[in-house]
């Protein structure tokens, strides 16, 4: 998995604070669609992604199936005519 770790240090205490970023890869009908993705939003029936260099992409009718952390996977299903996303 590729990720960006930040550590910060407090110089008095010497505290480390770390964040890891996970990006991920996005699969559709068990085809990858994107990768290095950081932020997803459902907007309705559309799915909205964006990537680490900011470039955005949206689905059109599908939905959020599963997201997996630690595969750094998130899965889209395509909504079926006449089925509103939940």
């Amino acid at each position: 998995m590729i990720g960006w770790r930040l550590t910060l240090y407090h110089s008095s205490i010497q505290d480390i604070l770390e964040i890891e970023m996970c990006e991920f890869k996005v699969f559709l009908e068990g085809e990858k669609v994107m990768e290095d993705v950081i932020f997803a939003r459902s907007e309705g029936n559309n799915v909205v992604l964006r990537d680490i260099v900011g470039e955005t992409a949206m689905f059109e009718d599908v939905k959020i199936l599963e997201v997996d952390v630690t595969a750094a996977r998130l899965i889209l299903k395509r909504l079926q005519q006449g089925c509103p996303a939940h």
